[in-house]
């Protein structure tokens, strides 16, 4: 009996356990086959700078790429049969949702689970989804939404166009690869989500003038000396950067969110203030849209809906 028990839950993380569309299967990777997965260098390995590393492994000594992917390879923890089934459902009824839209998933999507030691927050890399163990404790509707919400990150990283054509809807312009000046660069905040600053908006200051920016999420803590035991969020602190359209480098200091407030949520509308990067602002209101949560700012959903079924 128990050599059938061990066998049927090697099979949990070698089958796929069922579909997303009619072109997209998901998978629970466990094990080996997880570390694998999560120990893959991407653009978000890469872009992760000295400082914010250093504190998402609460070291005040410098960490490596390869110390990263190592944490990340040791949070991995298998499923429990009851996170199982509670994904499933939530997979299966976006699956009946979906069947209304066109979405242009990779052919599969993995989904892992770790201990939260290396990030602290459900995040997507390339097309596997993390999912940290206390992000389980959720009821089916619950999960719905964080998981609609994590699987547009991944539509939205294998469709950089349809991207950009969703960002329009809240006021989010492609310019190509925005480089940071040094000085904010080794303060970033890199989202694994959305690791690349490419699309900017146009803000109005408290004195009537328009500049275009980009939303920067960075740390409050400026050397490996202030690192400390809790999680990269609680340093965590977003402002806007003046961008020069001509170069594509940042310009200036750090705006706060209040010196622009009225001119960036009449673009982005009162549906979510998660408003880090244009990415998570979309994602929130396809969880929205995908889940029938009714929306403040009904544009937003509306011209949604009208792109994501063409």
């Amino acid at each position: 009996m128990t050599k059938l028990l061990c066998f049927f839950f090697l099979c949990l993380s070698a089958w796929p356990q069922g579909s997303l569309t009619s072109s997209c299967l998901f998978d629970f990777a466990q094990g080996a086959k997880a570390q694998e997965i999560i120990g893959q260098v991407d653009d978000y390995v890469k872009l992760q700078q000295r400082l914010e590393r250093a504190q998402r492994l609460n070291s005040q000594e410098p960490v490596t790429q390869a110390d990263y992917l190592r944490r990340a390879q040791e949070s991995i923890l298998d499923f429990t049969e009851k996170e199982i089934t509670l994904l499933n459902q939530a997979s299966q009824e976006l699956e009946i949702t979906f069947r209304d839209y066109q979405l242009n998933f990779p052919k599969k999507i993995y989904y892992l689970k770790t201990n939260g030691n290396e990030e602290g927050a459900p995040y997507t890399r390339k097309n596997f989804i993390v999912f940290p163990d206390f992000s389980l404790k959720k009821n089916v509707a619950q999960m719905k939404e964080l998981l609609a919400h994590e699987l547009f990150h991944i539509l939205s990283r294998y469709n950089p166009d349809l991207s950009t054509e969703l960002y329009k809807i809240i006021g989010f312009h492609y310019c190509g690869k925005i480089a940071e000046a040094a000085n904010l660069k080794r303060i970033r905040i890199t989202n694994p989500d959305a690791p690349i600053y490419e699309h900017y908006i146009v803000l109005t200051d408290k004195s009537g003038k328009k500049f275009p920016a980009i939303p920067f999420l960075h740390l409050k803590i400026k050397s490996l000396k202030e690192v400390d035991q809790n999680v990269v969020f609680r340093h965590m602190q977003l402002g806007f950067v003046k961008i020069d359209l001509t170069t594509k480098t940042t310009i200036e200091n750090i705006i706060p969110v209040e010196d622009i407030a009225t001119s960036l949520f009449q673009q982005v509308g009162n549906n979510t203030h998660y408003i880090i990067h244009p990415e998570e602002t979309i994602s929130d209101n396809f969880a929205q849209l995908m889940c029938g949560i009714e929306p403040k700012t009904p544009r937003i959903h509306e011209e949604l809906k009208q792109l994501l079924r063409k």
